[in-house]
C-alpha cells in the first residue's frame, strides 16, 4: 500500500533535475488546499489518460499530508487497485478493509461504515484515503464504495470532533463511474493535462544547471520548443527525452528531435509499450488480450487523423478499409462491438461533455505520427479525412454542422501546412467561403447564430491556430469570411 518510486537508483540517465521534474505543482497545491481547508473539497477525482502523472500526484499528496503541511499530520492510506486481486476489487467490504485497517473484511457493509467512523473519531486525527487505478472498478462496485464513503463522511460530520475528517482522492482513467451528484459529497474533478512549454523550459534549465551548461534565454526557449513539440507535453515522454539529452549530452543536437530517426528511437517505444499496451487499451483485462489489442490498433490507425469521432466514422472505415474490416471480422466483431471497445480504452479525452467521442489530443497527435511516420502520409490522411468530413456533413444540422466546418478547415490546413504552406491563405479562404454555405440551420439555431458559433470555435481552437500560425492574420481572415452573411472572401 506504499508509494511508488520515480526513478531507478543509480540510473545514469536520472538525477535530481529529472526526478524533481516529475511534478504537477499547480494541481498538487490545488488539491491539498481543498483537502486541508475547513469547508474545502474533501472528495476528489483525478482523471487522465495513462502516463500523465496520476500515481506521482498521489504519492506527493501522501507525503505532504503525512508530514502535516496544514499543521497536523494526517493518517494516510494509499491503495493501488492494480496490485489487488480481482475478488477484492469486486467486494466492497474487502476493498474497505484495504482502505481502512479497522474494517473487518468478514463484516457486513453497514458495520464497516460504523467501524471506520469510530476509528477516525477515536484517533481525533484527519484520515486520507488515496485510491489509485480506480478505473478497474466497475460501475456497481464504484457506486457501492461511494455510498459507504458518504456514510462515513456524514457520520464524522455528526460526531462533533472537528479534527476527525475524511478526505478521499480517487485517481483513474475514466470518470463516468464517479460523476453522479449523489450520494454527497460529490467528487470534485481534477483533470490532468499535458505539460506546457514553460514547465518544460524550467526542467531544461534545471537539467542544464545540473550538467554545468549555460544557455541564453532565447537558446533555452528554442530547446523547450523542440522538446515540447516532440513530446506533446506528455510527462513520461518528456522524462524520456530529458534522459536522452542527459545520457548523450545532446544539447547541440536537440534539433534532431524533429527527425523520424529520433521519433523511432525515443517516442515509438513509448507509444508501443505504454500507449498501445494491453493495460492501456484494455484496462479491465479479459481474454484474448493480444488479439483485441491488434484490432484496436487497426482502428486507431484509421481514426487518429480525426479530432471528432462518431460511430459513422467507424462505419465508413469498416466499409472502406480492407485491413480494418478483416481484423474486426476475424475476431468475430461487428462495428458496434468495436465502438464499445474503443470507448473503454484509456486513451479518450475525459471529462468530455459532447455527444461525440475524442481521443485525448496530445495522445492523438503522437499516435498520428506513430501510424503515419512520413509527412506525405500524414498529409494524405488529412486529405482523406477532409473528404469524409464533407460527406459526414450532409446530414448534421445546427451545432453539428458548425463543428463539421471547423474540422474540415483544420484537416485541409494541416495537409497544406505539410505539403504546400504557400497556398494556405488562398486555398483556405476559398474553402471557408464554400463551407460557410454548408452550415445548416436547425430549429434551435438560425444561420447567424451558427456563423457566430463557428467563428468563436475557430478563435478558441489552439490546435488550428498553431497550424494557421505560419500565416499571420489568416485565422482572423477565416473568421471574417465565416461571420459575413455575404461571405467576404474578397475582403
Amino acid at each position: 500500500m506504499g508509494s511508488r518510486g520515480n526513478a531507478a537508483p543509480g540510473d545514469p540517465a536520472s538525477g535530481p533535475a529529472l526526478t524533481a521534474f516529475r511534478n504537477r505543482e499547480q494541481e498538487l497545491q490545488q488539491l491539498l488546499h481543498g483537502v486541508t481547508t475547513l469547508g474545502g473539497h474533501c472528495f476528489w477525482l483525478v482523471v487522465a489518460p495513462p502516463q500523465l502523472g496520476k500515481s506521482w500526484l498521489l504519492d506527493q499528496v501522501s507525503a505532504e499530508l503525512t508530514q502535516g503541511r496544514d499543521g497536523r499530520p494526517w493518517r494516510v492510506r494509499l491503495v493501488d487497485l492494480r496490485v489487488l486481486p480481482s475478488d477484492v476489487r469486486s467486494d466492497t467490504t474487502k476493498l474497505l478493509a484495504h482502505m481502512f485497517p479497522a474494517v473487518d473484511p468478514q463484516s457486513a457493509p453497514p458495520t464497516g461504515a460504523r467501524e471506520i467512523t469510530k476509528m477516525i473519531s477515536g484517533d481525533k486525527q484527519p484520515y486520507a484515503c488515496l485510491l489509485d487505478g480506480a478505473d478497474l472498478l466497475d460501475r456497481g462496485a464504484a457506486d457501492a464504495l461511494r455510498k459507504q464513503l458518504s456514510q462515513v463522511h456524514q457520520r464524522l460530520q455528526a460526531s462533533g470532533h472537528p479534527a476527525a475528517r475524511l478526505a478521499v482522492v480517487v485517481a483513474g482513467r475514466r470518470n463516468e463511474e464517479w460523476l453522479p451528484v449523489s450520494p454527497a459529497p460529490r467528487l470534485n474533478q481534477l483533470p490532468l493535462t499535458r505539460f506546457g512549454a514553460e514547465v518544460i523550459s524550467q526542467a531544461l534549465r534545471d537539467l542544464a544547471a545540473q550538467m554545468d551548461r549555460s544557455f541564453s534565454p532565447r537558446e533555452m526557449e528554442v530547446h523547450a520548443e523542440f522538446v515540447h513539440r516532440f513530446t506533446e507535453g506528455l510527462p513520461a515522454l518528456v522524462v524520456e527525452c530529458l534522459q536522452w539529452v542527459r545520457r548523450e549530452d545532446s544539447w547541440a543536437d536537440i534539433a534532431d528531435l524533429d527527425s523520424t530517426t529520433s521519433f523511432d528511437r525515443i517516442a515509438r517505444p513509448y507509444v508501443e509499450n505504454r500507449l498501445l499496451s494491453t493495460e492501456s487499451l484494455m484496462p479491465e483485462g479479459g481474454r484474448d488480450l493480444g488479439d483485441i489489442r491488434d484490432v484496436l490498433s487497426h482502428a486507431l490507425r484509421v481514426l487518429t487523423p480525426y479530432r471528432v469521432l462518431t460511430q459513422s466514422h467507424l462505419a465508413h472505415y469498416w466499409a472502406a478499409d480492407a485491413a480494418l474490416h478483416q481484423a474486426v471480422s476475424a475476431g468475430g466483431w461487428s462495428p458496434p462491438d468495436l465502438w464499445e471497445a474503443l470507448n473503454r480504452t484509456a486513451l479518450l479525452a475525459r471529462p468530455h461533455d459532447e455527444p461525440w467521442t475524442a481521443i485525448h489530443p496530445p495522445i492523438r497527435r503522437l499516435l498520428f505520427r506513430h501510424f503515419h511516420p512520413a509527412a506525405a502520409d500524414r498529409a494524405a490522411a488529412h486529405r482523406e479525412a477532409a473528404t469524409y468530413v464533407e460527406q459526414w456533413m450532409e446530414s448534421p444540422r445546427g451545432k453539428e454542422s458548425g463543428v463539421g466546418v471547423v474540422e474540415r478547415l483544420w484537416h485541409e490546413a494541416s495537409a497544406l501546412a505539410l505539403e504546400r504552406p504557400a497556398e494556405l491563405t488562398a486555398v483556405l479562404s476559398a474553402t471557408a467561403d464554400r463551407m460557410r454555405e454548408r452550415l445548416r440551420p436547425s430549429s434551435f439555431y438560425v444561420a447567424g447564430e451558427l456563423r457566430d458559433y463557428v467563428a468563436t470555435r475557430i478563435s478558441r481552437d489552439e490546435e488550428l491556430q498553431e497550424v494557421l500560425g505560419v500565416e499571420s492574420g489568416l485565422a482572423n481572415r477565416l473568421i471574417a469570411i465565416i461571420s459575413s452573411p455575404a461571405g467576404g472572401s474578397d475582403a
